[in-house]
């Protein structure tokens, strides 16, 4: 297994639930894992591409999922399996709330008060590209 933030050829590059088979596959060149596991947008995603296994964890502080919850991946034995735990929001809210972090305000309005889904996430960042 390969792990990496984004893509094995950039930190910052992005892969959505758009980004085509074709586009990943150009990306995976070179790899000579089984696996690749990211992150970098926030989005569960599991797909083969060729013979290599993509897998985005999702995350933890931030999904866009549509729902509070973590969002992320348990690897045993070369096996991945996407997993999801609730949060509660006012529990969350409550610790945003006495957060010293000078972004928590806003994080808490626009990540845990309200929820980003994947296809609002997805066009966002598609149209950002």
């Amino acid at each position: 297994m390969l792990y990496t933030h984004a893509t094995p050829r950039s930190d910052e590059e992005i892969v959505t639930p758009a980004t085509s088979d074709e586009e990943i596959a150009e990306i995976l060149v070179g790899v000579e894992q089984g696996a690749v596991i990211v992150g970098h947008t926030h989005m569960q995603q599991d797909r083969r591409i060729g013979s290599v296994r993509w897998v985005n964890a999702g995350s933890v502080g931030m999904p866009y999922e549509g729902e509070l919850a973590a969002f992320w991946a348990l690897v045993d034995d070369g096996e991945v399996e996407l997993r999801k735990t609730p949060l509660e929001v006012d529990d969350v809210a409550d610790a945003f709330r006495r957060s010293e972090w000078p972004r928590a305000d806003e994080l808490l309005r626009e990540n845990v008060l309200q929820t980003v889904s994947r296809e609002q996430a997805t066009a966002e960042i598609e149209a950002g590209k």
